[in-house]
């Protein structure tokens, strides 16, 4: 939970410099920080569901997104087979 006790400090960066958050909650489904579900923090949230987590379908996963705009352009995006790019900053001691 290194990065979640953070994530207050990591969110108003993100606010102040327009950086979209993207959360992995890969391991934490159903967990919560500060009555919060997490993969709720950032404008983006993922989900595993690989074979080794708590749920799993074998594979694949689930996207959280903060709102219905967002969502509804990564709706077309996953069905188009278009490709969009994230920095994604993994944060593992």
């Amino acid at each position: 939970m290194v990065c979640l006790q953070k994530i207050d400090e990591i969110c108003s960066v993100s606010t102040k410099y327009d950086i979209p958050v993207l959360e992995d909650a890969a391991e934490a489904l159903g967990s919560e920080y500060k009555g919060r579900k997490c993969g709720t923090f950032g404008r983006f949230g993922a989900l595993s569901f690989n074979g080794n987590k708590m749920i799993t379908t074998s594979g694949g996963g689930a996207l959280i997104v903060a709102d219905e705009d967002t969502k509804k352009r990564d709706d077309v995006l996953c069905n188009s087979s278009s490709c969009t790019f994230f920095l994604i900053i993994n944060m593992r001691r």
